[in-house]
């Protein structure tokens, strides 16, 4: 997802890597039950601290990935360990699809919206990609084709987290771009290759679409095993005698 300029001492990079690092240890299941509580009841006024979390995480991990235009030059210089670490946990501890104050009551303070991954990660990434109409391969070209495979990055990651009952908004909104990138030639008008970092965006929108397709047969296949083994159950006594299950135990 990205090269730091010059490399860091052992103890400083262990340093920063080590907050990611216990964010990685939360189980996914964790933060998707926070979201599922956030989303369900937006409307009310009680969650503000919840999603105050959720919104200084989201800026935490965002300054690590520097896709936002107000950050590109910033002094600070992240590592390619930091930058990837940051967008498997954006995927994984944000909500993929979040609202904004203009959707929830008048209750909310200025700045209460739930800020999410697309938002935040993934749309502008991709915007700034697709709004410089890719122009001459110099060294700009090549960081903002960082940030969208770094965007990329944790859209697949977030596939293999993501739960069926999920707003499906965000992976539209991801397909889209994707598609885009792929239909481009992988050359520009002066016959430059962009350095192959075109050619790697396009191998990360593909891997995406790939783990769409097998997340889609997968949650498929786990409905049909679900329904027959409902079948089964259905099909059988309710309640088991105690004698039974202690012959079964023996």
């Amino acid at each position: 997802t990205g090269t730091s300029r010059q490399s860091l001492p052992t103890p400083n990079l262990f340093s920063r890597l080590s907050p990611l690092l216990l964010l990685r240890r939360i189980p996914s299941s964790y933060f998707r039950t926070l979201h599922r509580i956030l989303i369900g009841t937006r409307h009310q006024s009680d969650n503000k601290r919840a999603v105050r979390m959720i919104n200084e995480l989201s800026d935490f991990l965002v300054a690590r990935l520097d896709v936002e235009t107000k950050g590109h030059h910033q002094h600070i210089t992240f590592t390619a360990e930091e930058r990837q670490l940051s967008a498997e946990l954006a995927a994984r501890c944000l909500p993929f699809v979040g609202w904004r104050k203009q959707d929830v009551n008048e209750n909310l303070e200025v700045g209460e919206s739930l800020n999410c991954c697309f938002d935040r990660v993934c749309a502008p990434a991709f915007t700034e990609l697709l709004e410089s109409r890719f122009g001459p391969s110099d060294c700009s070209m090549e960081e903002t084709f960082k940030r969208a495979r770094a965007a990329v990055y944790a859209a697949c990651h977030y596939v293999s987290v993501a739960e069926d009952n999920e707003n499906g908004i965000g992976i539209f909104g991801i397909l889209a771009f994707v598609l885009k990138v792929i239909s481009i030639e992988p050359t520009d008008n002066q016959g430059n290759a962009y350095d192959g970092h075109l050619i790697q965006l396009q191998t990360g929108c593909i891997d995406f679409i790939t783990l769409c397709l097998i997340s889609c047969v997968q949650r498929q296949l786990q409905c049909e095993q679900d329904r027959e083994g409902g079948s089964r159950l259905s099909n059988g006594p309710l309640v088991q005698e105690l004698s039974t299950l202690n012959e079964v135990k023996k």
